[in-house]
């Protein structure tokens, strides 16, 4: 199943569009970004929900970057806890309360920076 959402963009002249397809079990398989179709974009890019867990949990997912590559985020769950991975950059664990676990983040290497 394919919804189409759109906006009135800033200007009044036009919409903002969002495409969201379903499987038949009615999870999210992809969630375009933003797009504006008088602009000549096609609403391709976006995130690709990959797999879902027995119980219908996210178990990955990956998102197009501003960059041209893509951010693969895995889902682990053991209880009522619940750990994010997202590409080793970011890691993140919840509790049954929704509360944050301390969080690792890796150092990122910038031009110039030692």
């Amino acid at each position: 199943m394919l919804a189409h959402s759109a906006i009135r963009n800033f200007a009044d002249s036009g919409f903002i569009n969002v495409r969201t397809a379903y499987d038949r079990r009615g999870h999210k398989t992809f969630e375009s970004q933003p797009y504006d179709p008088a602009a000549g974009e096609m609403g391709v890019l976006g995130t690709r929900y990959l797999s879902y867990g027995a119980l219908g949990r996210l178990q990955s997912k990956e998102q197009d970057q501003a960059d041209g590559t893509i951010l693969l985020t895995s889902y682990s769950y053991a209880g009522l806890k619940t750990s994010i991975n997202a590409g080793g950059l970011l890691m993140r664990v919840f509790r049954r309360c929704r509360s944050l676990i301390p969080v690792k983040v890796a150092r990122s290497r910038r031009a110039g920076s030692r």
